[in-house]
């Protein structure tokens, strides 16, 4: 019998939330500063609305993402010169209800070894990332990290949590959780944006923009946004999540160690909720749907979502994540070339200039809401004979 899995809701579905299927064993570098590192073209795309409220999407550029240098200059784009063994493969069981913890020996962002000096534990689903108390009773991975990794991700964690917990230009969320709600406004007023440097709840931007169409007759353009995240410190965070979920699949009880893609990072997109119907991102997710599914998590009661899948033929993945039920960003990590020509191929995302100055322009796009009997990017068909009891 074919059953539909994944973003399942009630209790009898709660064992299904965790699912990790087959995984690549990769062995870790032997030099932890030769990974990982690489580049794609992707698309980056800031949300604003008009004065009347109108949500509009300005395409910004395509540019190159690069992986900060946790070792020196910032900026740093990391050769790898590690081979790849023999591809293992194997099924781990976790429980939803409690975490998977791991005592690895070596930290799992920057592979340096650890000493009582320099150890922490890290919850890789922040427990402050989600509303508090989300991850009571829900799984998580928790392993070992240096203090340095573990503070600079809690960084990151900081004001993306709150921005991302916030509710969009008209005030709606995308849950009816009242506790999150309030979650959410305690956390605008704590958090100071790293873009603005100013509290979350006054970091909303704005674009002004004057002009002339002849004598007498002077145009203007009001825009104004949300607090925003900005794409870099964004995919940043999502690559130290994805690295430690990697580590997890490939890690060994034997030798305390896991391993770390080949190859690169490469983010594509990255989306609010009214925006997750864009051609982009439904092209990505329908694209990689027959993909054999490796990892799919979903945790804090649906406020923390990850699925990755492989290529068919490549040692490219392919992974989306769900922040707070208003944040998805997509990708894929490994090969480069294959990365690229799926993105090549994806539908490309249309903008229209309404201004444009010799060292300046403005271009906009609608957003596009994505129906919800359409939103397969965190769900899993597979043959069971399981029955519905």
């Amino acid at each position: 019998m074919r059953r539909f899995k994944g973003a399942l809701s009630g209790e009898k579905s709660k064992r299904l939330r965790i699912k990790c299927l087959t995984v690549d064993r990769i062995p870790p570098p032997a030099d932890p500063a030769l990974w990982p590192g690489a580049t794609i073209r992707a698309g980056s795309a800031k949300d604003v609305s008009t004065a009347s409220g109108e949500q509009l999407a300005t395409l910004l550029d395509i540019r190159h993402h690069c992986v900060p240098d946790l070792f020196g200059a910032q900026g740093t784009v990391y050769p790898l010169r590690m081979e790849s063994c023999a591809a293992q493969t194997r099924r781990i069981e976790m429980v939803p209800q409690r975490p998977t913890a791991l005592k690895n020996r070596a930290c799992v962002y920057c592979g340096a070894m650890l000493s009582a000096s320099n150890i922490s534990r890290e919850h890789v689903i922040g427990r402050r990332f989600v509303p508090k108390g989300k991850l009571h009773r829900q799984w998580n991975l928790i392993l070992n990290a240096c203090q340095r990794c573990n503070s600079r991700k809690a960084a990151l964690e900081d004001d993306i949590s709150a921005i991302t917990l916030q509710p969009d230009a008209w005030g709606r969320y995308g849950h009816d959780d009242m506790d999150a709600m309030e979650e959410a406004r305690r956390k605008a007023n704590d958090a100071r944006s790293r873009r603005t440097r100013k509290a979350v709840k006054d970091s909303g931007e704005g674009i002004n923009i004057r002009g002339s169409l002849g004598p007498g007759i002077n145009i203007s353009f009001q825009f104004s946004c949300p607090p925003q995240i900005d794409d870099e410190r964004a995919f940043e965070l999502a690559r130290l999540q994805l690295m430690a979920f990697f580590y997890m699949q490939t890690y060994s009880h034997e030798t305390r160690c896991g391993g770390y893609w080949l190859h690169g990072y490469h983010p594509v997109m990255a989306a609010i909720r009214s925006d997750w119907g864009n051609a982009l991102m439904k092209g990505f997710m329908q694209t990689i749907e027959p993909w054999d599914c490796r990892f799919l998590a979903i945790s804090a009661d649906g406020f923390f979502k990850l699925i990755t899948r492989k290529h068919p033929s490549a040692e490219t993945w392919a992974w989306a994540l769900e922040w707070n039920y208003n944040h998805r960003l997509i990708g894929f990590f490994g090969e480069l070339e294959p990365a690229q020509a799926i993105f090549d191929s994806l539908p490309k995302l249309t903008a229209r200039t309404v201004y444009q100055a010799p060292n300046e322009s403005l271009s906009y796009r609608r957003d596009a809401a994505l129906n919800e009997d359409e939103d397969t990017l965190f769900s899993v068909f597979e043959e069971t004979e399981q029955s519905e009891a």
